[in-house]
């Protein structure tokens, strides 16, 4: 059988239990306070960045799609200047086949022209 004064002992132990439990819903609280406030804080700060980042992302896209138009404008240009480039070559055939047609011509002129300077160095 637990004395008077036991029972006095444990009814203090459980007074101080109550209070060290007190202090420590006390504790819990402001720190959830506390955590819900820094939450508070931290969520106009989020959305601050997220919409920097929407910006710079939407900054960034615009970027993108002029390049992609300047690079689009710049292959239009290259298949233009190709053909061209193309045409040009086909000129320069034909004109290195003209010119090469007269060089054979010109020959046949020349040796031409010596056979009748023969002839006429022979008929003279």
């Amino acid at each position: 059988m637990q004395t008077r004064r036991d029972l006095e002992r444990e009814i203090v132990q459980l007074k101080e239990q109550l209070e060290e439990t007190e202090r420590n819903r006390i504790d819990l609280e402001e720190n959830m306070m506390e955590r819900e406030h820094e939450q508070q804080a931290t969520v106009p700060k989020l959305q601050s960045e997220v919409e920097a980042l929407r910006e710079e992302l939407h900054g960034r896209k615009e970027e993108c799609e002029k390049h992609t138009f300047d690079l689009n404008e710049m292959a239009t240009q290259y298949a233009r200047i190709q053909r061209e480039n193309d045409d040009l070559l086909l000129r320069i055939q034909e004109f290195e086949k003209e010119v090469n047609d007269n060089k054979e011509k010109l020959l046949v002129l020349i040796f031409s022209l010596w056979k009748l300077k023969l002839l006429i160095g022979c008929c003279s």
